[in-house]
């Protein structure tokens, strides 16, 4: 035998003793496309995440519309009060005189 040349023996004793067998060959993808699927996972996370976010803010920005819009309403009803409260002065100057003034809680 050739010094260069492994026998039989020794490459079972490399390989732990089991018969040669073939290479196995893993395909892996190649990292552009890892990297383009990591990222498309990440948008579609932050996409969610966003989605959820503006839901919330919605939801508030309704609920902080009704309130306003139950204030304004309270606050026409005192002003239609005060204006009828005018109208039922006997005399013209009286009722000028009321219309002048500013009914309580009404605002600039």
């Amino acid at each position: 035998m050739k010094t260069d040349q492994i026998s039989h023996e020794e490459r079972r004793a490399v390989h732990g003793g089991a018969a040669p067998s073939r290479p196995v060959v893993v395909q892996a993808a190649a990292p552009s496309a890892a990297r383009s699927r990591i990222l498309g996972r990440t948008l579609v996370g932050a996409l969610l995440g966003l989605l959820i976010v503006m839901a919330l803010l919605m939801k508030w920005l309704v609920e902080h519309q009704v309130e306003v819009a139950a204030q304004r309403r309270a606050q026409e009803a005192v002003a239609r009060a005060a204006w009828v409260r005018c109208f039922e002065r006997a005399s013209n100057r009286a009722i000028d005189a009321c219309l002048k003034e500013k009914p309580r809680g009404q605002a600039d």
